[in-house]
């Protein structure tokens, strides 16, 4: 489907699925100018994971291991923990013969031999960008589901529920703030009824923010 306004091409699927007991219609929506707009913010996400998790591979490499059995279980514990959205890596544990420092100061007499040692590290066999991910997450980041309650597709057409939708631009734009992920992230409100107040209390000021624009507009 094309937007002959916007120029936007969607593809769609439909859905009927059971949620809080009642049945509803789902429209997955991709747009393909959706998808243009979140590349490039894609694409700084990724380089600044690369440099977060290049600074970290880096200090885990230059700690040395007395036994191979402590270095392979940091590298586990390691992989573990450090999960990428964007990247892929390896890494292997290596044996290196190593000068060890002097007990003493100042320059070694003649003829003395230095004392080595073995040590284990872990180097980094491979770190690249994963575009399997990369793509999955631009295809989530252009993806968005409309849902209704009317079921009847004939009474109301999947595309038309489109159309409804991007005629709504007013009610978007207000609640565009109240859907970025630091307005509600971090609350953790547990309970239904809590959950219904903290959308009243939201809900208000989208409403008086309206009535002020429209005020504003008539004088």
């Amino acid at each position: 489907m094309t937007n002959a306004k916007d120029g936007a091409r969607y593809r769609y699927q439909h859905f009927e699925r059971e949620l809080e007991g009642r049945t509803y219609r789902f429209l997955v929506i991709h747009s393909d100018q959706l998808e243009k707009q979140k590349a490039k913010g894609l694409k700084a996400k990724v380089q600044k994971e690369h440099e977060q998790l290049a600074k970290t591979l880096a200090k885990l490499c230059d700690t040395p291991f007395h036994c191979e059995e402590d270095a392979l279980s940091a590298m586990k514990a390691f992989t573990k923990k450090q999960k990428s959205d964007f990247h892929e890596y390896r890494l292997a544990v290596v044996s290196q013969e190593e000068r060890l420092k002097r007990g003493r100061r100042g320059r070694p007499k003649k003829g003395e031999e230095a004392q080595t040692a073995i040590v284990f590290r872990i180097q980094v066999a491979s770190l690249k960008e994963s575009h399997e991910r990369i793509e999955h997450n631009l295809k989530l980041a252009s993806t968005f589901v409309l849902m209704t309650n009317r079921m009847d597709r004939m009474e109301l057409p999947d595309v038309n529920m489109l159309k409804i939708y991007k005629g709504q631009s007013a009610a978007e734009t207000r609640f565009r703030l109240l859907k970025e992920p630091h307005m509600i992230d971090q609350v953790f409100i547990k309970t239904p009824e809590r959950i219904e107040a903290l959308g009243i209390v939201y809900v208000g000021p989208c409403l008086y923010m309206g009535c002020l624009n429209t005020g504003s507009g008539q004088k």
